[in-house]
This record gives C-alpha cells, sequence and structure tokens, in this order.
C-alpha cells in the first residue's frame, strides 16, 4: 500500500499539475482566462495536498498491518479514515473531469479583456471546400456531461 502510493500515485498526481499547468499555457484556453480551468487547478491542487498529508498515515497503516501482532481496534479507525479520503478523491477526480468537459462559469475578467485580442473571426472557407463535422464531436458539452454523470454512477453501482 506504501509502495504503491509512493511509486505511483503521488508522482502521478505531479504529473497530473505539471501536464495541466503545460495544457493551460500551451492552448487557448489559457490559465487564467477562464474560471473552470481555475477550478480544476484549486482542486488538483488541494487534491495531491491531501494526499501528502495522508502518505504518512498510509505508511503507518501499512507497517502496522505488516506486523504479525496487531489489534483489530487500533487499525480500524485509521481504515475508515483511509476509506474517506479515498472516495472523496475519487470524487473530486469526477468533479475535475466533470469540470473539463461541461466548462461551466464563463471567463475571468482578465479573459474578457484578451477576446478582441484573441478572437478574431475565423477565415472563410474556399466555394469548393465542404466542411464535414466529426459525428462525435457534435455532441454537445451539456451532454458530455450527462454521459459521464451516468457512467460515473453506474461504476458506482458496480464498485459497491
Amino acid at each position: 500500500m506504501e509502495l504503491t502510493a509512493g511509486i505511483v500515485i503521488v508522482p502521478l498526481a505531479f504529473a497530473s499539475l505539471v501536464t495541466g499547468l503545460v495544457q493551460s499555457f500551451g492552448t487557448s484556453w489559457g490559465l487564467v482566462r477562464h474560471y473552470w480551468v481555475l477550478a480544476k487547478l484549486a482542486l488538483t491542487v488541494i487534491a495531491t495536498i491531501v494526499l501528502l498529508l495522508k502518505m504518512k498515515l498510509i505508511g503507518k497503516l501499512a507497517s502496522m498491518t505488516a506486523a504479525t501482532l496487531f489489534s483489530e481496534a487500533d487499525v480500524r479507525a485509521m481504515r475508515i479514515e483511509l476509506l474517506v479520503h479515498a472516495a472523496g478523491g475519487l470524487l473530486v477526480l469526477l468533479a475535475i473531469t466533470t469540470v473539463s468537459v461541461v466548462k461551466p462559469w464563463g471567463m475571468t475578467a482578465y479573459g474578457r479583456r484578451q477576446i478582441p485580442q484573441a478572437d478574431a473571426p475565423p477565415p472563410r472557407p474556399a466555394r469548393n471546400v465542404t466542411v464535414v463535422r466529426d459525428p462525435v464531436f457534435a455532441i454537445s458539452s451539456r451532454r458530455w456531461g450527462q454521459i459521464i454523470t451516468v457512467h460515473a454512477i453506474h461504476a458506482s453501482n458496480l464498485a459497491g
């Protein structure tokens, strides 16, 4: 448990922070142009901090359960605490995913000031060119949010 958390989960948490920052600087969404990007960043930072704070508890619980003599009452409270935090972490990840798809709340004041510079009208296609839209991406972002929510509820029912 401690080995998996330390070698896999913690580095992946930091990788999600780094890739989120790189993508925000490398795309038109920006880091401070939209409230949903700031919300995702805040949730990711909070989840990473909570994970780092719980690493000590994970290590303690792992060492206690590895010992041949331990009382079930000693580890029960720690197991419940880790279970609650793991469930909370899953909810945070689902919230981050939903915010990514739905993109609520609009633009920040900084983003609204940047509109005239960043959003030039798109070039018109030539006369003999047909524009074909991919039907997968034609689904609205609200519909994607509903799809993710249904799948999350189904997955939680299978797990429970």
